[in-house]
């Protein structure tokens, strides 16, 4: 079943290879580039889901959610460091 998902991250390619990954499945993405960002719209826009970098200039993925399913990522960032 399809999702309209949010993710949200400071890095560029990271964002792009998420959002790319998402739709090849199928799913509705929305970017953000920046936890403000994303906070503004994770409020505007129905989400069934957001994904979320922990380390992000602004507001980061340890802030608090806005009250929908949150998952926050770190092992992107990982796999550019190798």
């Amino acid at each position: 079943m399809p999702a309209r998902i949010l993710v949200i991250d400071d890095n560029p390619e990271n964002l792009e290879l998420m959002t790319y990954l998402l739709r090849a499945f199928g799913h509705t993405t929305l970017k953000a580039m920046d936890g403000e960002e994303g906070l503004q719209l994770a409020r505007r826009e129905t989400s069934n889901l957001i994904l979320c970098d922990l380390h992000m200039p602004k507001l980061d993925g340890f802030e608090r959610s806005p009250g929908r399913y949150v998952v926050t990522l770190n092992f992107l960032r990982c796999l550019w460091w190798r």
